[in-house]
């Protein structure tokens, strides 16, 4: 072989060389992008986790209605060891519209009868499964006696934090444009804790913009997608966390052992929690008039509660006492809390309007609440099923 030869055959092997040095990595990388890519899809289609910083990034989704769930949502959530009456993991999902319940056809058909629950967590049932929830519950009972084609759908549009504002702003731009026979609304606890902490009842308050590190900005970004929400998780398990984060976030796997740690921790005063009953009162008939002037029929529900009960497991699992930095006493916020629940009755009663007195009804202990006020499966059962009785007993809706 000549020299030209042998330097041209030369150059051929270095090339190749450098082609697997180029070709390998490549490789690797498009196999690496390929598996992320086949990994985000199955975990946003059958095992989404929550966004962690969901309440940071998007403030303002909904200039007339506060915070909503997304249509067609689905998750898997899990109760910590010990939690009273729940165990194991559920499921919690939202229909085309946003709500726990069946898909909702619109316009709504004329062999339905459409019922919607509106409140904040105690109606949300968000550790319970979609089969064991308020809505599920009167559904059911509802249609166990039924004949013919009518049927009873119940769609519950509770959402944890939710006061009376936010349920006047859900039915006035949501709800009576999706034809509701019933409206049931179920408040109270949220509305204690927005007067403790002094809430703004006539919205003139406004929240302004936050400026966000470049680090913070990342993390935002990063956690668009499920993989990096799952390493977020690892972290976030063993890492510290805020004190709004472990009193406001709502987590797959329920912390409330850390909620009770904060109450635990914090000095408990002898004052007895602010109160604002004449808007929640305004509110309450803005509600009505609204129901009214619609044709829509309307139930109310007080507010249970674990406060200031004799079961001492309850006690264990309160955490709903710690507001605004410091420990209230059971007995205030039970008295507290009986003072919206008599507005709710007194109110009721002006306007002729039907309550389902669970606050009175249910036994504050935790075989039917978990904490302060959220219900575990025989809870959910024994207002659903109550609540059923009402309105079979008021003819809100006919038997056939």
């Amino acid at each position: 072989m000549n020299r030209s030869a042998s330097t041209l055959v030369s150059g051929v092997g270095a090339a190749e060389i450098r082609l697997k040095r180029i070709a390998a990595p490549l490789v690797g990388t498009i196999s690496l992008i390929l598996f992320l890519g086949i990994a985000e899809y199955i975990l946003s289609t059958f095992a989404p986790i929550p966004d962690p910083y969901q309440s940071y990034k998007h403030r303002e989704l909904n200039h007339y209605i506060r915070a909503t769930f997304p249509a067609n949502f689905r998750m898997i959530t899990e109760a910590e060891p010990g939690l009273p009456g729940l165990e194991g993991q559920r499921q919690f999902s939202t229909n085309n519209m946003g709500f726990r319940g069946e898909h909702l056809h619109h316009p709504k058909p004329a062999n339905e009868i459409r019922v919607f629950l509106v409140g904040g967590s105690t109606t949300e049932c968000f550790y319970l499964d979609d089969s064991e929830a308020i809505d599920r519950v009167l559904q059911n009972e509802l249609n166990q006696f039924r004949g013919g084609a009518t049927r009873v759908k119940v769609y519950n549009a509770g959402r944890s934090g939710e006061a009376l504002d936010d349920h006047l702003s859900m039915i006035v731009h949501r709800i009576l444009h999706l034809q509701p026979d019933i409206i049931v609304v179920f408040s109270g606890v949220n509305d204690l804790t927005k007067s403790i902490y002094g809430f703004d009842y006539l919205h003139y308050s406004i929240e302004r913009g936050n400026s966000f590190s470049l680090s913070t900005l990342l993390k935002f970004i990063g956690t668009e997608f499920q993989i990096a929400r799952r390493v977020h998780s690892l972290f976030h398990r063993t890492g510290s966390q805020s004190e709004r984060q472990i009193l406001e976030n709502i987590t797959q796997v329920s912390n409330y052992k850390e909620k009770v740690a904060l109450r635990r921790a914090a000095k408990t005063t002898d004052d007895k929690p602010r109160l604002d009953l004449e808007p929640y009162e305004r509110n309450l008939k803005s509600i009505m008039g609204t129901a009214k002037g619609h044709n829509v029929k309307l139930v109310l529900i007080t507010q249970p509660s674990t406060w200031n009960g004799q079961d001492g497991k309850s006690k264990s699992w309160q955490w709903m006492l710690y507001r605004n930095g410091v420990t209230y006493r059971e007995d205030h916020m039970d008295a507290a809390m009986e003072s919206l629940n008599r507005v709710v009755r007194q109110t009721a009663t002006q306007q002729n309007i039907p309550v389902y007195d669970a606050a009175a009804l249910m036994p504050k202990t935790s075989a039917f609440i978990y904490d302060d006020v959220h219900l575990n499966v025989r809870g959910a059962q024994f207002i659903g099923k109550g609540l059923a009785n009402l309105v079979r007993e008021k003819g809100l809706i006919p038997d056939a």
